[in-house]
């Protein structure tokens, strides 16, 4: 088995053993970031699982289409997380303020394609 195959099962294990999950991008969130932030918490949804979208600002009206069951909202202050997942976000400063919201949580997964990120999950599963 191969390292890339192991940090998956870790992550859907985690995943799977997590109840209240948030899905995060990054600020201005554009089509990368919007799609894999639906796709994740649409699929988390159709497994039972609790879910919130967050991001800190607005969804682009070019793709507001995109979120026809108004998924994402934004960040909301005094709620925790078994686990926070982020995608598209190459750092923990490209949450935003919203970084400040999820701090209540059990785990925090990073999913990402940019070089430069920063690893700074509990988990990462970075691949450019």
């Amino acid at each position: 088995m191969t390292q890339r195959l192991k940090i998956i099962d870790r992550l859907l294990a985690a995943i799977n053993q997590s109840e209240r999950i948030c899905v995060v991008g990054h600020v201005r969130p554009d089509g990368d970031c919007v799609g894999s932030q639906l796709a994740l918490a649409f699929a988390l949804k159709n497994e039972g699982k609790n879910v919130r979208c967050w991001n800190d600002d607005p969804l682009p009206q070019k793709l507001a289409f995109l979120d026809s069951e108004r998924v994402m909202r934004p960040s909301a202050p005094g709620q925790e997380f078994d686990c926070v997942v982020a995608v598209d976000a190459a750092s923990y400063e490209r949450i935003g303020r919203t970084g400040l919201r999820i701090a209540k949580r059990k785990v925090l997964i990073n999913i990402d394609h940019h070089q430069s990120n920063t690893r700074y999950g509990d988990m990462n599963w970075v691949s450019s």
